[in-house]
């Protein structure tokens, strides 16, 4: 039967050998019936931890209920079971994708599993969506501050945007006498912000703001321990992460913006950037629009007398700069000489083109000009400081009269550099986002619930045969789309209905009008009254991976139709053997007792090779027998309670005339008195017998001894020592293979099939027990069998 076994070997090789975790699993037990070596790696369980638990004892106790739901509904052969969290023997949850198989093992109705581990596309796919839903924030609370002058109106903007946006429940307070005033909030009731200003009494949320005044950066609780009496608010509201957001006016901490998830770990680092942006951002606005209106006044109060203007004029928080019309400085104020570093002598000394790199001195020619025929000029240059350092001024002059009549530049000077630096770094971070999105592995997009393409990344492209995203968004998903149209509409009406898909499988086409097979994870990104915007998914070509799955089955089937074949077959052979032979025996008997008186010395050889070559066939076909029944399954067993030292001491009895027959010592050493397990008899006796005979016929010179003992941990061991030839290294992997021996071919030096040691094996592991093997080539072999504990007679 070379064929078939070659069929069953090449699935065992595919099931153990393969890269994803596998398990076969009873449907109606639900216990694991085999694992292959990626499962054991993956999970951390040994192969022995797995056989002796169940599918429930890999998955989160809150999931069970809804596991043995999915397992009572009706399923199909072939099975798709979507994304499920899985629990390793650590502790850790990862998320897993399993595709299911229908089979029959071992005579019982069972399930093939593929388990595929998507914990980081998992991660990827949330990842993403938080980080669109914090730019979509972010964007909503530049868009308000561009808009809005009114601080008490933008604060409540920015509080209903994160709620409503972004699912962030967010207050804004004001620092008052080292005091926290609470003035907007979002997705709170007015009780709960009464206990939360209550909260900041405390010394836990006192050295909050301290460390905002001392780092003057954000504070992050990524996981909070609900030590306070008064925390009780968060814990009902199932908060787990809060970001305190400190607000600056003038190097001043003026407030907080505090932004609360009920995802613990929300704010990581990418988070924290973003975050730390829009900080600033609602800095920059507070200290604009007070600029603004300072700014204001000093213009308003300009025109006042010459006292008011004075005052005005030394105390403006933005510089004043008056200079002729050749751009000698007249005057300045206080804040113009701190912006550029220099004192007021030195400046009422110089020229603005001092102030200018020499590539831009033509410019302030150019801006004399446009001031003095009456144009008044608002932009943004750079400047060199007194130390050379180059910064940012927001510059607003225009041509005024003196009070002698001279005709002047007045400038009111802003140093933005801060300001600069704050959206250079929102363009960074785009920028980091934007390469991520391009450079991901899997593919990327973003439809519209009509099917207009609005964003898809290289991998995409790429994998749908385009040479461009200008040409693959020419395509409308709702009329022609990448699946069919009935796959497209399960798609929307599935995703509007859920909000979310994950895993789904699908056919698409690609350009050249071929098909591949794709996984595809979207979420619908919604405004604040439900409706719909736009798709943001992420697609995996799976076309191989299906594949693989389709001939890993076909290989099963195959196997399982030669394992009938050759037991049917073995059954059939062992049957017609023993016949003919048990028949061969007795009559041999009967001529040997006819013949009594004339049968001689020469003679009685003839007969006991006929009896011994005869029962080594008999023993032949029973070996194959037995190991044909343990590997399906239909070995009887009737365990029971059995003195196994008595059974020992009648093996040793049995094989006494075959050790003396090679003229070795066989002896039985007995350290733990009367022994009884709880085992299969024949099963037991099989085991001890084989293990003897094959000392027995290995051994040259020397001895064989079987001992009984106890370990430490009052468990009984059985070993049997030889002083024979030993098992080389190269070997010893295969020891317990069927059919197999260390020397192969007719011109071997012992008999046997090569199934002593597999039906030891075998015979072991039906009575729950351990054997280990310890050898030398050249210096003897001892196997060591563990049975636990003995049963109290």
């Amino acid at each position: 039967m070379p064929f078939d076994s070659n069929i069953q070997e090449t699935f065992n090789f595919l099931f153990k050998h393969h890269p994803l975790p596998m398990w076969i699993y009873d449907l109606n037990t639900y216990e694991f019936l085999e694992v292959n070596n990626a499962a054991i790696k993956k999970y951390g369980y040994s192969r022995k931890q797995f056989l002796s638990m169940t599918i429930k004892d890999i998955r989160p106790e809150e999931d069970i209920p809804k596991l043995l739901n999915d397992l009572k509904q009706k399923r199909p052969v072939k099975q798709y079971s979507g994304i499920w969290r899985h629990r390793l023997k650590s502790g850790r949850i990862i998320y897993v994708e399993i595709n299911s198989h229908i089979i029959s093992y071992k005579g019982k109705k069972a399930a093939l599993v593929i388990a595929r581990d998507v914990t980081n596309e998992v991660s990827l796919t949330e990842k993403l969506e938080k980080l669109n839903k914090l730019y979509s924030f972010l964007s909503d609370v530049n868009q308000a501050i561009v808009r809005i002058k009114d601080r008490q109106k933008l604060f409540n903007k920015i509080c209903k945007i994160s709620f409503e946006n972004a699912n962030l429940l967010s207050w804004i307070g004001l620092l008052e006498d080292d005091k926290i005033k609470i003035v907007a909030y979002g997705g709170f009731t007015k009780s709960v912000i009464k206990n939360i200003i209550d909260l900041f009494q405390e010394d836990c949320y006192k050295k909050i703001l301290k460390k905002l005044l001392r780092t003057k950066n954000i504070v992050v609780i990524n996981d909070i321990d609900y030590k306070s009496n008064k925390q009780h608010i968060y814990n009902k509201l199932n908060i787990k992460s809060i970001a305190f957001i400190p607000i600056f006016v003038s190097e001043k901490l003026e407030g907080i913006v505090a932004l609360h998830s009920t995802i613990i770990n929300y704010f990581d680092s990418d988070e924290r950037k973003l975050i730390k942006e829009m900080s600033l951002d609602i800095s920059f606005a507070l200290n604009y629009q007070r600029k603004e209106l300072e700014k204001q006044k000093a213009e308003e109060l300009f025109h006042l007398n010459a006292e008011l203007y004075m005052n005005l004029f030394e105390t403006s928080p933005v510089g004043i700069l008056l200079e002729d019309t050749n751009g000698n400085i007249i005057d300045c104020n206080k804040t113009f000489s701190q912006i550029m570093g220099y004192s007021k002598d030195e400046l009422l000394k110089m020229n603005v083109r001092e102030f200018q790199p020499k590539n831009n001195v033509a410019q302030v020619e150019e801006n004399i000009k446009k001031l003095l025929a009456g144009e008044i000029i608002d932009n943004e240059i750079v400047s060199l400081r007194k130390d050379k350092k180059p910064i940012w001024v927001h510059l607003v002059e225009r041509k005024v009269k003196l009070p002698d009549g001279r005709t002047a530049i007045l400038s009111i000077a802003e140093d933005i550099t801060e300001r600069k630096k704050t959206y250079e770094l929102l363009q960074e971070s785009e920028e980091r986002f934007r390469s991520l999105y391009e450079n991901s592995t899997i593919g990327l997009y973003r439809t519209t619930p009509d099917g207009q393409i609005l964003l898809a990344n290289k991998t995409l492209i790429n994998m749908l045969g385009y040479d461009s995203f200008e040409e693959l968004a020419k395509r409308n998903l709702q009329k022609e789309g990448f699946e069919s149209h009935s796959d497209r509409k399960k798609f929307v009406d599935l995703i509007e209905k859920e909000g979310i898909i994950r895993g789904l499988e699908s056919a698409w086409l690609r350009k050249d009008g071929t098909i591949i097979y794709v996984r595809e994870s979207a979420r619908a990104i919604k405004d604040s009254t439900g409706k719909t915007l736009y798709y943001d998914g992420t697609v995996e070509d799976i076309t191989e991976i299906k594949k693989i799955h389709d001939e890993l089955v076909e290989a099963k089937e195959k196997a399982e139709s030669a394992n009938r074949l050759k037991d049917a077959f073995i059954a059939n052979i062992s049957h017609e053997i023993r016949t003919p032979l048990n028949g061969i025996l007795g009559m041999v008997s009967l001529i040997r007792e006819s013949f009594e008186n004339h049968v001689g010395k020469e003679e009685e050889q003839y007969f006991e090779s006929i009896d011994n070559s005869s029962r080594r066939i008999i023993r032949t076909v029973d070996m194959i027998l037995n190991y044909s029944r343990l590997h399906i399954g239909e070995f009887p067993i009737d365990k029971k309670v059995i003195n196994i030292t008595s059974i020992i001491k009648n093996l040793i009895m049995e094989f006494h005339s075959a050790a003396k027959i090679r003229n070795i010592a066989l002896y039985f050493e007995n350290r733990a008195g009367e022994v009884f397990l709880y085992v299969d008899e024949y099963s037991f006796t099989q085991t001890i017998s084989n293990l003897i005979d094959n000392a027995i016929k290995y051994t040259k010179q020397g001895y064989v001894k079987v001992t009984l003992d106890k370990n430490e941990n009052d468990e009984v061991i059985i070993s049997v020592k030889d002083t024979g030839i030993g098992i080389s290294k190269e070997y010893q992997k295969h020891i317990f293979e069927p059919y197999i021996q260390e020397e192969m071919g007719y011109g071997r030096a012992y008999d046997g099939v090569g199934l002593g040691l597999a039906l030891v094996k075998k015979f072991v592991e039906l009575n729950n027990a351990k054997i280990n093997l310890e050898t030398k080539k050249g210096a003897g072999t001892q196997f060591i069998l563990n049975y636990g504990k003995a049963v109290t007679n």
